[in-house]
């Protein structure tokens, strides 16, 4: 399985409707994740995230709903190929959101189930952080714009949009914006795919303060920043930004991360917090069995893009992709295992940004 990384909300966007071979996309970096499996031979399903498609929602890193996508789409694959033409082994590989994809995939295999067994899970990039940093982004003390922090306030739109349509019911994921720029926030964000919708976040304004409600921005923002929680806002919010990052699963298959040393994204203080989360999670566990490692190049980065030129050598699941083929074919064929990796000790050099939102992708 191989889940695609952020890409916008809008129907428009999903990766069923692209062409799957054309570059200078905004799933260039998708591509780059699922043709090297195909030409590997490997058999790939490549589901679009629930809600794209008929006028439908999807939530940007809601992890339950990544999680039964790419878990249904095991069961869409046994219907397709003939009974006894698989093995029934199934690895999902994912980029970015798709990383968060697979690791929420993790969590929920065992309660939602699958057409098959998971044996492995492996996340290049991975966006599995606290998603109260998307409330923490919108706080004047953080001080982001649209004009130098347009992805990171585009993400929290997509977030807080989608989530909002699907737990508070349609036309609720626009509760948290100002009356002014409602029409403007939906039109942008179900029209637009995420690099044109970042490049309209000014027609918004300059600052969070100017699209966010006043009582949605601080009561959100301050419960985060603060841990002072008063109000509505962030007693629906704190329980839905803890739901986005539930525990893997402490028996389940094993995870391999990838991590890009110049990756100004899910930099690699992100990486290390992500492992401190995963350590809390397998020392709240009995007796854990989930096998975690985590593989480092020192010079890549986060995407393939290079401003709006696609560069196919820097990306990280350009760097990564054939190793990954031989941790798959160990974990479903018995070869043998990959080389030695750099670990993740390789990546330590920076501060942890344990609660803080990712910038612009690069």
């Amino acid at each position: 399985m191989a889940a695609h990384g952020s890409i916008g909300i809008a129907d428009k966007c999903a990766p069923s409707r692209d062409d799957i071979v054309a570059l200078g996309t905004h799933l260039d970096d998708a591509h780059s994740l699922m043709l090297p499996l195909v030409g590997k031979g490997w058999t790939v399903v490549a589901p679009d995230y629930a809600g794209f498609g008929f006028g439908a929602t999807t939530a940007w890193s809601l992890a339950e709903d990544e999680a039964h996508s790419v878990l249904d789409s095991t069961r869409a694959m046994g219907k397709l190929l003939k009974q006894g033409s698989l093995s029934g082994k199934v690895v999902v590989v994912g980029h970015s959101q798709g990383g968060h994809a697979t690791l929420a995939t993790h969590a929920f295999h065992k309660s939602y189930g699958l057409d098959g067994t998971l044996v492995g899970v492996a996340a290049m990039a991975p966006l599995w952080m606290n998603n109260g940093a998307w409330g923490a982004a919108l706080s004047p003390l953080v001080g982001l714009n649209t004009t130098d922090d347009k992805g990171t306030l585009a993400y929290s739109v997509d977030y807080f949009y989608g989530h909002g349509e699907l737990y508070d019911g349609p036309g609720h994921g626009l509760d948290p914006f100002e009356d002014g720029v409602k029409d403007l926030v939906k039109e942008i964000f179900t029209t637009e795919c995420l690099r044109d919708a970042e490049d309209r976040m000014v027609e918004l304004g300059n600052k969070p303060g100017s699209f966010y409600s006043f009582g949605f921005q601080s009561g959100v923002s301050t419960c985060v920043i603060s841990g002072v929680c008063m109000g509505d806002n962030a007693d629906k919010w704190m329980p839905r930004f803890k739901a986005d990052r539930p525990s893997i699963d402490p028996h389940g298959p094993p995870i391999v991360v990838w991590a890009g040393g110049l990756d100004s994204s899910i930099t690699p203080g992100r990486i290390q917090c992500m492992l401190e989360h995963f350590d809390a999670n397998l020392a709240a566990a009995t007796d854990p069995t989930t096998t975690i490692r985590v593989c480092a190049d020192p010079t890549a980065v986060h995407s393939g893009f290079v401003g709006d030129r696609p560069d196919l050598s820097d990306g990280i699941t350009r760097r990564s992709m054939d190793w990954v083929d031989q941790w798959i074919a160990a974990r479903t064929l018995g070869e043998a295992e990959p080389p030695v990796c750099l670990d993740e000790t390789g990546l330590s050099t920076e501060p942890l940004e344990c609660e803080t939102p990712p910038p612009n992708d690069e």
